[in-house]
């Protein structure tokens, strides 16, 4: 196990954020905004859910930190209830904040969206799977095969692995599954700016899109890749702690 993990002991740490901490949503809705919560929370149990931290609305927050139950209806979340079996839970969090946007009419408002993507489980639809599956395929009948390791300037590899201290590390970015993931989230993202669009809002809302790790290379079915950046998700080098982050203002 320790060959495994790691040699150290974890630093003792609060599973929670606490209630003393003041938060973003405490004090913009001390001066007139309505606070919405959408999507993965992971900062505590009862008595620490988002409404208990600032929010005014919680859709989908708990203590878990991943979809439990998977990324298609029937969810196993107590705070998202099941509509039709089979739906996609990147746009059904989308749609409830899209939701809750509409009904802050004329009213300031922080909109934080938090998607369970991509965090394990790893699983899309038969049609994205396909889609990326053929895209793949198609790419290596061209020449540029789905081995090609992006960025190392050393063209085609033969193994898409490569073992990186005590863990396989994945080389190459052709995993048609987390393909579908993102593409399905990137979806969902689109549908809140549609939303933002179509109320006029477009030039009054600071949009902010980031992450809190990098991708994970080494677990979650070792699904995608960080070159030419070293290491991913739970890792120290720079595939782990770089992060997205775009600001449209």
């Amino acid at each position: 196990w320790h060959q495994r993990h790691t040699r150290l002991l974890p630093a003792a740490y609060r599973h929670e954020l606490g209630a003393a901490e003041i938060t973003l949503p405490m004090v913009l809705r001390e001066n007139g905004y309505r606070t919405l919560f959408v999507g993965k929370w992971h900062l505590g149990d009862v008595g620490a859910h988002p409404e208990d931290r600032g929010f005014d609305v919680n859709i989908g927050g708990w203590k878990a930190g991943s979809p439990m139950g998977g990324y298609f209806s029937p969810y196993q979340n107590p705070m998202l209830s099941n509509r039709a079996d089979g739906e996609c839970l990147p746009i059904r969090l989308a749609s409830e904040m899209s939701r809750l946007i509409e009904g802050a009419a004329g009213q300031p408002f922080l909109a934080y969206l938090s998607f369970y993507s991509v965090h394990g489980p790893i699983q899309t639809s038969r049609d994205r799977w396909e889609h990326f599956r053929q895209k793949a395929v198609a790419a290596a009948g061209a020449g540029a095969t789905p081995q090609l390791a992006r960025g190392t300037g050393n063209g085609l590899v033969e193994r898409r692995f490569a073992f990186d201290r005590y863990l396989p590390v994945r080389l190459v970015q052709d995993c048609p599954i987390y393909a579908g993931m993102i593409e399905a989230m990137d979806e969902a993202v689109g549908m809140v700016l549609d939303t933002l669009a179509r109320l006029g809002l477009e030039d009054e809302t600071i949009v902010v899109f980031t992450s809190d790790n990098g991708g994970v290379v080494s677990g979650d079915s070792y699904s995608t890749s960080c070159l030419p950046l070293r290491g991913g998700k739970g890792r120290q080098w720079e595939g782990g702690i770089r992060e997205p982050l775009f600001f449209r203002a």
